[in-house]
């Protein structure tokens, strides 16, 4: 992993983490947003809950 992002998440050694990777499409196919998110879970646990309509 990155040591910028080691430093700015202040993980330890051992730290568990989780990468979350999305990408929104518009109706056409087109991709509108991307998204990388890398969580600390020592200090934020995380839990999604997600629904489509």
């Amino acid at each position: 992993m990155d040591e910028d992002i080691i430093n700015l998440l202040n993980l330890k050694e051992n730290d568990a983490v989780m990468e979350i990777d999305e990408t929104v499409y518009l109706d056409d196919g087109t991709p509108c947003e991307v998204n990388i998110a890398i969580i600390n879970t020592r200090i934020f646990p995380l839990r999604q809950n997600s629904s489509r309509s």
